[in-house]
């Protein structure tokens, strides 16, 4: 810790600085993107095996 550091102060601080660039975001109609991943499974059943060989694809080459 050094001489003069408020850390309550930088975090209240950091805090409303986020908070304000969210507005923002929000303002201009826009959001921020998440991280998201969306398996598709084949439609009439189909065994396991294809279904987790199809998953296990999907994970070793994310497009």
């Amino acid at each position: 810790m050094t001489a003069g550091y408020d850390g309550d102060a930088w975090y209240e601080i950091r805090g409303e600085v986020l908070l304000r660039i969210k507005e923002i975001v929000a303002a201009s109609g826009t959001d921020f993107a998440l991280p998201s991943r969306t398996l598709y499974f084949p439609k009439g059943g189909g065994s396991a095996d294809g279904v987790t060989k199809m998953a296990a694809g999907a994970v070793m080459s994310p497009s």
